[in-house]
Protein backbone atom coordinates (compact mmCIF):
# COMPACT_ATOMS: atom_id res chain seq x y z
CA UNK A 1 0.00 0.00 0.00
CA UNK A 2 1.74 3.05 -1.42
CA UNK A 3 1.86 6.07 1.23
CA UNK A 4 3.04 9.44 1.03
CA UNK A 5 5.40 10.50 3.61
CA UNK A 6 7.11 13.98 1.87
CA UNK A 7 4.97 15.56 4.67
CA UNK A 8 4.76 13.30 7.89
CA UNK A 9 7.33 15.17 9.84
CA UNK A 10 5.40 18.68 9.87
CA UNK A 11 1.79 16.43 10.42
CA UNK A 12 2.94 13.42 12.61
CA UNK A 13 3.41 15.47 16.59
CA UNK A 14 6.52 15.84 17.96
CA UNK A 15 5.50 13.21 21.26
CA UNK A 16 4.33 8.99 20.54
CA UNK A 17 2.60 7.52 23.67
CA UNK A 18 3.62 4.46 24.94
CA UNK A 19 1.37 1.94 22.88
CA UNK A 20 2.43 4.33 19.48
CA UNK A 21 5.66 3.73 19.95
CA UNK A 22 5.78 -0.02 20.93
CA UNK A 23 3.58 -0.03 17.75
CA UNK A 24 6.52 1.28 15.62
CA UNK A 25 9.37 -0.41 17.26
CA UNK A 26 7.45 -3.39 17.74
CA UNK A 27 8.76 -4.47 21.30
CA UNK A 28 6.91 -4.85 24.74
CA UNK A 29 5.62 -1.85 27.15
CA UNK A 30 8.05 -3.31 29.67
CA UNK A 31 11.33 -3.21 27.15
CA UNK A 32 10.35 0.48 26.75
CA UNK A 33 10.15 1.23 30.57
CA UNK A 34 13.59 -0.43 30.79
CA UNK A 35 14.77 1.47 28.02
CA UNK A 36 13.63 4.30 29.95
CA UNK A 37 15.51 3.16 32.73
CA UNK A 38 18.91 2.82 31.14
CA UNK A 39 18.82 5.92 29.30
CA UNK A 40 18.24 4.13 26.14
CA UNK A 41 15.36 6.04 25.16
CA UNK A 42 14.55 8.68 27.30
CA UNK A 43 10.41 8.96 28.22
CA UNK A 44 8.95 12.97 28.88
CA UNK A 45 6.48 12.47 31.76
CA UNK A 46 3.28 14.39 31.82
CA UNK A 47 0.44 14.89 34.46
CA UNK A 48 -0.19 13.23 38.03
CA UNK A 49 -0.03 10.15 36.48
CA UNK A 50 3.28 10.64 34.82
CA UNK A 51 2.26 9.15 31.70
CA UNK A 52 5.42 8.54 29.42
CA UNK A 53 5.69 10.12 26.00
CA UNK A 54 8.59 9.57 23.88
CA UNK A 55 10.45 11.94 20.90
CA UNK A 56 9.85 11.64 17.11
CA UNK A 57 13.53 12.31 17.07
CA UNK A 58 14.64 9.97 19.77
CA UNK A 59 12.71 6.95 18.24
CA UNK A 60 13.87 7.72 14.76
CA UNK A 61 17.73 7.43 16.20
CA UNK A 62 16.86 4.33 18.21
CA UNK A 63 15.80 2.65 14.60
CA UNK A 64 18.87 3.99 12.66
CA UNK A 65 21.24 2.46 15.96
CA UNK A 66 19.41 -1.07 15.63
CA UNK A 67 20.22 -1.44 11.89
CA UNK A 68 23.75 -0.77 12.16
CA UNK A 69 24.39 -3.20 14.60
CA UNK A 70 22.70 -5.77 12.70
CA UNK A 71 25.21 -7.35 10.04
CA UNK A 72 21.86 -8.14 7.98
CA UNK A 73 20.79 -4.37 7.36
CA UNK A 74 23.82 -2.59 8.09
CA UNK A 75 23.87 -0.89 4.42
CA UNK A 76 22.03 2.31 2.78
CA UNK A 77 19.46 0.33 1.15
CA UNK A 78 18.37 -1.08 4.36
CA UNK A 79 18.49 1.97 6.48
CA UNK A 80 16.50 3.79 3.76
CA UNK A 81 13.91 0.93 3.88
CA UNK A 82 13.41 0.84 7.44
CA UNK A 83 13.21 4.69 8.18
CA UNK A 84 10.84 5.04 5.51
CA UNK A 85 8.92 2.09 7.20
CA UNK A 86 8.85 3.76 10.51
CA UNK A 87 8.10 7.52 8.87
CA UNK A 88 4.71 5.28 7.23
CA UNK A 89 4.09 3.75 10.31
CA UNK A 90 4.09 7.56 12.32
CA UNK A 91 2.65 9.16 9.85
CA UNK A 92 -0.36 6.87 9.51
CA UNK A 93 -0.96 7.21 13.50
CA UNK A 94 -1.47 10.72 12.85
CA UNK A 95 -3.82 9.99 10.13
CA UNK A 96 -5.62 7.42 12.17
CA UNK A 97 -5.69 10.17 14.47
CA UNK A 98 -7.34 12.78 12.85
CA UNK A 99 -9.63 10.43 10.81
CA UNK A 100 -10.75 9.31 14.69
CA UNK A 101 -10.94 13.23 15.31
CA UNK A 102 -12.86 13.85 12.58
CA UNK A 103 -15.15 10.87 13.18
CA UNK A 104 -16.27 11.90 17.19
CA UNK A 105 -17.16 15.19 15.71
CA UNK A 106 -19.79 13.49 13.20
CA UNK A 107 -23.19 12.98 13.82
CA UNK A 108 -24.68 11.30 10.92
CA UNK A 109 -24.08 8.20 9.34
CA UNK A 110 -23.26 10.30 5.90
CA UNK A 111 -20.96 12.53 7.65
CA UNK A 112 -19.20 9.76 8.97
CA UNK A 113 -19.26 7.97 5.09
CA UNK A 114 -17.98 10.71 4.06
CA UNK A 115 -14.74 10.96 6.20
CA UNK A 116 -14.67 7.13 5.57
CA UNK A 117 -14.68 7.70 2.16
CA UNK A 118 -12.19 10.61 1.66
CA UNK A 119 -9.71 10.58 4.30
CA UNK A 120 -10.13 6.88 5.10
CA UNK A 121 -9.27 5.91 0.99
CA UNK A 122 -6.39 8.46 0.95
CA UNK A 123 -5.03 7.40 4.37
CA UNK A 124 -4.79 4.05 2.64
CA UNK A 125 -3.66 4.68 -0.72
CA UNK A 126 -7.23 3.41 -2.19
CA UNK A 127 -8.36 4.30 -5.26
CA UNK A 128 -11.90 3.19 -4.87
CA UNK A 129 -14.40 2.22 -1.56
CA UNK A 130 -17.53 2.04 -0.61
CA UNK A 131 -19.76 1.40 3.25
CA UNK A 132 -22.49 -1.49 2.82
CA UNK A 133 -25.03 -2.07 5.46
CA UNK A 134 -26.73 -5.73 6.25
CA UNK A 135 -30.74 -5.93 5.90
CA UNK A 136 -31.35 -8.88 7.73
CA UNK A 137 -34.93 -8.48 7.49
CA UNK A 138 -34.42 -8.78 3.47
CA UNK A 139 -31.03 -10.90 3.87
CA UNK A 140 -29.68 -8.68 1.71
CA UNK A 141 -26.21 -6.14 1.92
CA UNK A 142 -27.09 -2.89 0.48
CA UNK A 143 -24.54 -0.39 -0.73
CA UNK A 144 -24.94 2.67 1.56
CA UNK A 145 -22.12 4.94 0.12
CA UNK A 146 -19.05 4.79 -2.38
CA UNK A 147 -16.61 6.94 -4.13
CA UNK A 148 -14.43 6.58 -7.00
CA UNK A 149 -17.00 4.04 -8.77
CA UNK A 150 -19.32 5.02 -11.90
CA UNK A 151 -23.03 5.91 -10.97
CA UNK A 152 -24.68 3.43 -13.66
CA UNK A 153 -22.78 0.38 -12.69
CA UNK A 154 -23.51 0.98 -8.46
CA UNK A 155 -26.73 1.10 -9.41
CA UNK A 156 -27.11 -2.57 -10.35
CA UNK A 157 -25.77 -4.10 -7.39
CA UNK A 158 -27.12 -1.52 -4.81
CA UNK A 159 -28.47 -4.71 -3.30
CA UNK A 160 -26.82 -8.17 -3.05
CA UNK A 161 -28.36 -11.35 -1.15
CA UNK A 162 -25.52 -12.24 1.21
CA UNK A 163 -25.80 -15.89 -0.03
CA UNK A 164 -23.44 -14.72 -3.14
CA UNK A 165 -20.55 -15.95 -2.40
CA UNK A 166 -18.41 -12.52 -3.04
CA UNK A 167 -15.97 -10.81 -0.89
CA UNK A 168 -18.11 -8.07 0.61
CA UNK A 169 -20.89 -10.79 1.00
CA UNK A 170 -18.59 -13.18 2.54
CA UNK A 171 -16.98 -10.62 5.02
CA UNK A 172 -20.71 -9.14 5.93
CA UNK A 173 -21.98 -13.36 7.01
CA UNK A 174 -18.80 -14.81 7.92
CA UNK A 175 -17.42 -11.57 10.03
CA UNK A 176 -13.66 -12.27 8.90
CA UNK A 177 -11.74 -9.47 6.60
CA UNK A 178 -10.96 -10.79 3.26
CA UNK A 179 -7.85 -9.56 1.58
CA UNK A 180 -7.17 -10.05 -2.43
CA UNK A 181 -3.65 -9.03 -3.94
CA UNK A 182 -4.28 -10.07 -7.23
CA UNK A 183 -7.10 -10.03 -10.07
CA UNK A 184 -5.78 -13.68 -10.28
CA UNK A 185 -5.93 -14.67 -6.76
CA UNK A 186 -9.62 -13.69 -7.04
CA UNK A 187 -10.27 -15.72 -10.04
CA UNK A 188 -9.75 -18.20 -8.31
CA UNK A 189 -11.02 -17.80 -4.60
CA UNK A 190 -14.02 -16.18 -6.65
CA UNK A 191 -14.58 -17.31 -9.78
CA UNK A 192 -18.35 -16.27 -9.90
CA UNK A 193 -17.28 -12.83 -8.96
CA UNK A 194 -16.55 -11.51 -12.68
CA UNK A 195 -19.94 -9.66 -13.14
CA UNK A 196 -18.86 -7.98 -10.01
CA UNK A 197 -15.44 -6.91 -10.37
CA UNK A 198 -16.09 -5.39 -14.43
CA UNK A 199 -18.65 -3.17 -12.61
CA UNK A 200 -15.96 -3.08 -9.92
CA UNK A 201 -13.01 -2.85 -11.91
CA UNK A 202 -9.95 -3.18 -9.41
CA UNK A 203 -6.65 -5.27 -9.17
CA UNK A 204 -6.67 -5.83 -5.36
CA UNK A 205 -9.03 -5.59 -2.70
CA UNK A 206 -9.57 -5.27 1.28
CA UNK A 207 -12.91 -6.02 2.80
CA UNK A 208 -13.95 -5.29 6.44
CA UNK A 209 -16.54 -6.21 8.44
CA UNK A 210 -17.77 -3.59 10.84
CA UNK A 211 -18.38 -5.26 14.56
CA UNK A 212 -19.83 -3.42 17.25
CA UNK A 213 -21.38 -5.78 20.44
CA UNK A 214 -20.26 -8.54 18.76
CA UNK A 215 -22.73 -7.75 16.14
CA UNK A 216 -21.31 -7.03 12.17
CA UNK A 217 -23.20 -4.20 11.31
CA UNK A 218 -21.54 -4.52 7.18
CA UNK A 219 -18.46 -3.91 5.69
CA UNK A 220 -15.95 -1.75 4.62
CA UNK A 221 -14.69 -2.25 0.92
CA UNK A 222 -11.51 -0.85 -0.02
CA UNK A 223 -10.24 -1.09 -3.96
CA UNK A 224 -6.89 -0.49 -5.42
CA UNK A 225 -5.61 -0.43 -8.68
CA UNK A 226 -2.38 -1.86 -8.67
CA UNK A 227 -1.27 -5.31 -6.79
CA UNK A 228 -0.68 -5.11 -3.77
CA UNK A 229 1.01 -7.13 -1.03
CA UNK A 230 -1.29 -6.68 2.40
CA UNK A 231 1.69 -6.80 5.07
CA UNK A 232 1.19 -6.94 8.84
CA UNK A 233 0.79 -3.50 9.24
CA UNK A 234 -1.44 -2.49 6.37
CA UNK A 235 -3.27 -4.88 7.60
CA UNK A 236 -3.74 -3.33 11.16
CA UNK A 237 -4.45 0.24 9.99
CA UNK A 238 -7.11 -1.11 7.92
CA UNK A 239 -8.76 -2.95 10.49
CA UNK A 240 -8.07 -0.26 13.23
CA UNK A 241 -9.66 2.48 10.39
CA UNK A 242 -12.94 0.21 10.44
CA UNK A 243 -13.47 -0.49 13.57
CA UNK A 244 -13.12 3.55 14.45
CA UNK A 245 -16.24 3.93 11.49
CA UNK A 246 -17.71 1.06 13.11
CA UNK A 247 -18.20 3.15 16.44
CA UNK A 248 -18.36 5.96 15.00
CA UNK A 249 -21.75 4.54 12.81
CA UNK A 250 -23.12 2.80 16.10
CA UNK A 251 -23.39 5.94 17.76
CA UNK A 252 -24.32 8.01 14.65
CA UNK A 253 -27.23 4.76 14.50
CA UNK A 254 -27.82 5.56 18.25
CA UNK A 255 -27.78 9.38 17.91
CA UNK A 256 -30.86 9.10 14.86
CA UNK A 257 -32.48 7.08 17.07
CA UNK A 258 -33.01 8.95 19.94
CA UNK A 259 -33.80 12.12 17.47
CA UNK A 260 -36.90 9.84 15.94
CA UNK A 261 -37.56 8.83 19.67
CA UNK A 262 -37.43 12.51 20.46
CA UNK A 263 -39.10 13.84 17.55
CA UNK A 264 -41.86 11.06 17.85
CA UNK A 265 -42.29 12.36 21.48
CA UNK A 266 -42.57 15.84 20.56
CA UNK A 267 -45.30 15.08 18.06
CA UNK A 268 -46.98 12.70 20.45
CA UNK A 269 -46.74 15.93 22.96
CA UNK A 270 -48.18 18.10 20.44
CA UNK A 271 -50.92 16.27 19.22
CA UNK A 272 -52.11 15.94 23.43
CA UNK A 273 -51.84 19.00 24.04
CA UNK A 274 -53.70 20.12 20.36
CA UNK A 275 -56.60 17.90 22.52
CA UNK A 276 -56.19 19.28 26.13
CA UNK A 277 -56.65 22.92 24.77
CA UNK A 278 -59.59 21.78 22.28
CA UNK A 279 -61.79 20.04 24.80
CA UNK A 280 -64.55 21.64 27.21
CA UNK A 281 -63.01 20.43 30.21
CA UNK A 282 -60.44 22.75 32.37
CA UNK A 283 -56.83 20.86 32.63
CA UNK A 284 -54.32 21.74 35.28
CA UNK A 285 -51.28 19.25 35.74
CA UNK A 286 -48.70 18.95 38.88
CA UNK A 287 -45.72 17.66 39.87
CA UNK A 288 -44.60 16.30 43.33
CA UNK A 289 -43.85 19.92 44.52
CA UNK A 290 -47.18 20.94 43.47
CA UNK A 291 -45.95 23.07 40.88
CA UNK A 292 -47.89 23.81 38.25
CA UNK A 293 -46.44 22.19 34.80
CA UNK A 294 -49.72 22.99 32.28
CA UNK A 295 -52.78 24.38 32.26
CA UNK A 296 -54.70 24.44 29.14
CA UNK A 297 -56.67 28.00 28.22
CA UNK A 298 -60.37 26.37 29.66
CA UNK A 299 -58.12 26.24 33.00
CA UNK A 300 -57.35 29.58 32.37
CA UNK A 301 -60.78 30.96 31.65
CA UNK A 302 -62.33 29.09 34.75
CA UNK A 303 -59.78 30.32 37.23
CA UNK A 304 -59.65 33.80 35.39
CA UNK A 305 -56.14 33.15 35.58
CA UNK A 306 -53.32 33.02 32.64
CA UNK A 307 -50.71 30.17 31.61
CA UNK A 308 -47.60 33.13 32.13
CA UNK A 309 -48.81 34.10 35.49
CA UNK A 310 -49.30 29.99 37.06
CA UNK A 311 -47.12 27.56 34.79
CA UNK A 312 -43.93 26.59 37.02
CA UNK A 313 -45.10 27.92 40.38
CA UNK A 314 -47.10 26.62 43.58
CA UNK A 315 -50.24 26.34 43.20
CA UNK A 316 -51.02 27.07 46.79
CA UNK A 317 -49.54 30.44 46.30
CA UNK A 318 -51.90 31.03 44.07
CA UNK A 319 -55.45 29.00 45.52
CA UNK A 320 -54.09 28.95 48.90
CA UNK A 321 -55.49 25.85 50.70
CA UNK A 322 -57.91 27.30 53.35
CA UNK A 323 -60.23 28.61 50.35
CA UNK A 324 -59.95 25.00 48.23
CA UNK A 325 -59.60 22.96 51.75
CA UNK A 326 -61.56 19.65 50.11
CA UNK A 327 -59.61 20.12 47.28
CA UNK A 328 -56.37 19.99 49.01
CA UNK A 329 -57.25 17.07 50.75
CA UNK A 330 -58.42 14.87 48.22
CA UNK A 331 -55.54 15.87 46.06
CA UNK A 332 -52.72 14.72 48.62
CA UNK A 333 -54.23 11.51 49.13
CA UNK A 334 -54.49 11.27 45.25
CA UNK A 335 -50.60 12.31 45.23
CA UNK A 336 -49.81 9.63 48.26
CA UNK A 337 -51.79 6.68 47.33
CA UNK A 338 -52.83 7.10 43.58
CA UNK A 339 -56.09 7.31 44.14
CA UNK A 340 -58.66 8.43 41.57
CA UNK A 341 -61.18 11.17 43.42
CA UNK A 342 -64.67 12.54 41.49
CA UNK A 343 -66.72 14.99 43.14
CA UNK A 344 -68.57 18.26 42.39
CA UNK A 345 -67.94 21.26 44.82
CA UNK A 346 -68.72 25.43 45.25
CA UNK A 347 -65.89 27.56 44.99
CA UNK A 348 -67.26 30.50 47.20
CA UNK A 349 -64.38 32.95 45.64
CA UNK A 350 -65.18 32.42 41.86
CA UNK A 351 -68.86 31.78 42.86
CA UNK A 352 -68.87 28.86 40.53
CA UNK A 353 -69.61 24.84 40.34
CA UNK A 354 -67.44 22.61 39.03
CA UNK A 355 -67.46 18.82 38.63
CA UNK A 356 -64.23 17.80 39.81
CA UNK A 357 -61.89 15.01 38.46
CA UNK A 358 -58.60 14.22 40.09
CA UNK A 359 -56.16 11.28 38.54
CA UNK A 360 -52.49 10.14 39.54
CA UNK A 361 -49.71 10.81 36.52
CA UNK A 362 -46.10 9.51 36.23
CA UNK A 363 -44.82 12.98 37.73
CA UNK A 364 -47.15 14.02 39.77
CA UNK A 365 -51.34 14.46 39.55
CA UNK A 366 -53.73 16.11 36.69
CA UNK A 367 -57.00 17.91 37.37
CA UNK A 368 -59.95 17.84 35.18
CA UNK A 369 -62.79 20.34 35.90
CA UNK A 370 -66.35 21.25 34.68
CA UNK A 371 -68.15 24.22 35.39
CA UNK A 372 -71.50 22.91 36.03
CA UNK A 373 -72.87 26.14 37.47
CA UNK A 374 -75.86 26.30 35.22
CA UNK A 375 -76.67 22.45 35.26
CA UNK A 376 -76.74 23.09 39.24
CA UNK A 377 -78.57 26.75 39.21
CA UNK A 378 -81.36 24.36 36.41
CA UNK A 379 -81.63 21.83 39.05
CA UNK A 380 -82.11 24.21 42.06
CA UNK A 381 -84.66 25.53 40.14
CA UNK A 382 -86.95 22.10 38.89
CA UNK A 383 -86.68 21.26 42.98
CA UNK A 384 -87.65 24.86 44.05
CA UNK A 385 -90.62 23.99 40.99
CA UNK A 386 -91.23 21.19 42.38
CA UNK A 387 -91.91 22.25 45.95
CA UNK A 388 -93.94 24.97 44.71
CA UNK A 389 -96.13 22.07 43.05
CA UNK A 390 -95.94 20.29 46.31
CA UNK A 391 -97.62 23.25 48.09
CA UNK A 392 -100.24 23.77 45.71
CA UNK A 393 -101.12 20.03 46.09
CA UNK A 394 -101.38 20.58 50.12
CA UNK A 395 -103.89 23.83 49.22
CA UNK A 396 -106.35 21.42 47.05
Amino acid sequence: MATNTNSWAESVPELLSLKKTCEILKCHPNTLRQWDKNGLLKAVRFGKRKDRRYRREDILKILKSHLHETPAVNNQYGLDFFEREAETAIERISRLQLITAALSRAVSMKDIADIILTQGLSACGSCCGLIAFINEEAGTLEISQYAGFAKREMNKIKKLPLIHTLPITDAARVGDPIFIETLEESKVRYPHSLPFNERVPHESCAVIPMVTNHKVLGVLGFYFEATQQFRRNDISFLLALTRQCAQALDRARLFESEQTARSRAELLEAQFRNVLETMHDGFVSLDTEWNVTYINSQAEKLLQTTYQDIAGKPIRKAYPPHEYREYYEKAEETMKTGTTHVYEAYVPIIKKWFDIRIYPTQDGIATLFQDISERKMLKQKLQDREKELKKLRRRR
